[in-house]
């Protein structure tokens, strides 16, 4: 009540003086309450213990060696774009060698690290939300982020380490926005800088967002911010310059900085192009809506309880851009609205930066939009905790809609799980002990008739075979793929097969064709080009067997015409003819 007085006395004077200074709306500090800093960690370590189930699971996506493979190089003294390609910002090659410099070269300790972004996620997005929203409304967004986003892809990718960087950014421009001090808005600048060299685009999506967030702050009628000292700018732009700063001058002294910005640009022409797809593009979606509209009353009710989820990432951002825009000019018209106002404004700019970064590069598909989820699932707390947003005369229904999303969870949740739970078979691999559902033969094919270290070509897109099998690329090129790179980039690891003329070649023959669900839009003429490696790889080479990987393809092992095949598996491989194409 003496808070509650003084509160209305400081107001009754304000107006008295004429005071156009803001007043200060009901919000949370949950960093203040005892019992949400206790929930906070306890989202933390459930998170932690929940993914941790996946951390042992291969996915076989191929992708994942990207990085993993990247890292390995730079531990052996390669630098990045000087000696090997890349076509996104150096970060996530750095930060993974430096994980496995510290704990070992296994992908156990980069699936660990991404078992800790989910709990810092969902931690964060706890912290985010129950600043305008209850508790429970704030849990539900948690348990949404565990459940639904992170297990949907549990591999290592710069796609989820530049999303932990952009969520500490947004806590920490929230602070600022409370009336943190110059170290939370240092940390801000270097949080959204850390961002940008993990991703480019999604960096500068993030900083798109907190530009925007804090000029329309800073413009309402009348208002001035008090983040905007002297003080504050200083420290946001030093912030921001220093990580970029240290990458200029470590790429400078490796005579590496012009290769550096050459692959940066490189996306620009080739990638956009390739990755194209609608907004929300999934590629099992006709089936799902088939399932939805021409299944029995039974069938309906589990698909739309399945498929409900997946809708939420594609969803949840386009609110945001909503809300962005009524709250901006809520607070243009009324520069009293207080800080609540002032928390949608910026954290809904933010999220609205980050899609607009995904629809800028052609990439807005429904696993890119779930990689956004710890930020673009906040409107979910919104509708559910104050109430300002959604209708009041729907009240009644906010249990049912809440229940209706706990269980959709729930359901989506058991799905992504139940393939961790049902894998039997063990994979050992040089790089930590996996399980898959299907048993793998390419491995230990590699291992058995491979030494360590050796140099061979997985060919065109087996990156993660180099990784797990500790075995390294003969070119410079870990990823070929038909329409992202061009004659040139594949003339040059033909190139550099003819010049190590490596004793074994892993060659995936039909790889064009598992291109269509991820890129769709590839240009025909690209795919039906002529593959001056593929041409060169069936002319000096000879197929000895053919294996079965985890994934399901077909994987070819290949020596050169003038060795002898290693004997081939006592079972389950097919032997190879020279009819392999």
């Amino acid at each position: 009540m003496n808070l509650l007085a003084r509160q209305v006395s400081r107001l009754k004077s304000n107006c008295h003086r004429g005071d156009s200074s803001r007043v200060v709306a009901p919000i949370t500090q949950p960093e203040k309450s005892l019992a949400d800093c206790g929930i906070a960690l306890g989202v933390f370590t459930f998170s932690c213990l929940y993914l941790w189930i996946f951390r042992d699971s291969i996915f076989w996506q191929q992708d994942e060696g990207i990085v993993l493979q990247g890292a390995v190089r730079i531990l052996h003294g390669q630098v990045l774009y000087r000696d090997f390609f890349a076509y996104y910002t150096p970060g996530s090659y750095y930060w993974m060698a430096v994980l496995f410099r510290l704990f070992g070269t296994s992908i156990l300790v980069a699936r660990t690290a991404l078992m800790v972004y989910g709990g810092v996620y969902s931690s964060v997005s706890y912290l985010l939300a129950r600043r305008v929203a209850s508790r429970a409304s704030s849990l539900l967004v948690a348990l949404l982020v565990i459940l639904i986003s992170v297990p949907q892809l549990f591999i290592a990718l710069h796609n989820w380490d530049s999303t932990l960087w952009a969520c500490l950014a947004l806590y920490c421009a929230v602070r600022v926005l409370e009336g943190g001090n110059e170290l939370w808005v240092f940390s801000t600048g270097t949080f959204t800088a850390i961002t940008c060299l993990f991703e480019q685009s999604k960096g500068a999506g993030l900083a798109l967002g907190l530009g925007v967030g804090f000029l329309a702050l800073h413009s309402r009628k009348g208002q001035d911010l008090r983040s905007w000292k002297p003080a504050n700018i200083a420290a946001l732009v030093m912030g921001f310059c220093c990580p970029f700063g240290g990458t200029i001058l470590y790429f400078g002294r490796s005579h590496a900085l012009m290769d550096m910005l050459k692959a940066l640009w490189w996306p620009f022409i080739h990638y956009s192009a390739v990755a194209h797809v609608p907004y929300g593009y999934v590629s099992w979606w006709d089936t799902a809506v088939d399932m939805v509209i021409h299944g029995s009353w039974g069938l309906r009710f589990v698909a739309m309880l399945s498929f409900g989820p997946y809708v939420a990432p594609a969803f949840l951002p386009l609110v945001m851009v909503g809300v962005f825009g009524f709250r901006a000019y809520q607070l243009h018209e009324n520069p009293t609205a207080g800080l609540k106002t002032e928390y949608y404004v910026l954290v809904s700019a933010v999220g609205s930066g980050l899609l607009t970064s995904l629809v800028a590069t052609h990439r807005a598909d429904l696993m890119h939009l779930t990689f956004l989820a710890p930020i673009t699932f906040l409107p979910v707390a919104w509708i559910f905790g104050k109430r300002d947003i959604a209708s009041t005369h729907s009240g009644s229904l906010y249990p049912l809609l809440f229940l209706w999303i706990l269980l959709s969870a729930a359901v989506c949740g058991t799905a992504l799980l139940s393939p961790c739970l049902a894998a039997r078979t063990t994979i050992r691999t040089r790089r930590g002990t996996l399980k898959s559902i299907a048993s793998d033969e390419v491995i230990p094919f590699i291992q058995q008739h491979v030494l360590p270290g050796q140099k061979l070509l997985a060919y065109p897109h087996l990156t993660l075979y180099y990784f797990l099998t500790d075995t390294y690329n003969v070119s410079r090129y870990e990823w070929m793929q038909p329409g992202l790179q061009d004659l040139g980039e594949f003339n040059d690891v033909r190139t550099s097969l003819e010049q190590s003329r490596p004793e074994v070649v892993i060659f995936s023959p039909n790889a064009s064709e598992s291109l269509g669900a991820s890129y769709p839009f590839t240009p025909l003429k690209d795919l039906a080009a002529k593959d001056p490696v593929a041409d060169y790889v069936l002319k000096h080479y000879r197929p000895c067997v053919v294996l079965r990987s985890g994934g399901e393809d077909r994987v070819v092992f290949m020596v050169r015409n003038n060795l002898s095949c290693p004997k081939a598996p006592a079972a389950g491989a097919e032997h190879a003819n020279s009819g392999t194409n």
